[in-house]
């Protein structure tokens, strides 16, 4: 599980804490590492907290890359 913060500058998520799974099948991001707003809790956290416009401007200026087969694609949002 990840504690992140808003970069508002670069409007990513840094990990600033965590607390490790013991599961063999588990995410790994270093602290102080980014995740993108579209594609991780902690961002789509910050994602609804904005309104529709801010969120619609934001994922038009960064863009939903692919990290995997199944996302979510703008005709979805």
């Amino acid at each position: 599980m990840n504690l992140a913060v808003l970069d508002q500058s670069d409007h990513q998520a840094i990990i600033i804490d965590q607390v490790q799974c013991t599961q063999l099948m588990r995410m790994s991001a270093p602290i102080g590492g980014k995740l993108p707003m579209h594609a991780s809790g902690a961002g789509k956290a910050f994602l609804a907290q904005l309104s529709e416009e801010q969120v619609t401007s934001l994922l038009h200026r960064k863009g939903l890359h692919a990290y995997t087969h199944a996302r979510w694609s703008p005709r979805c949002i």
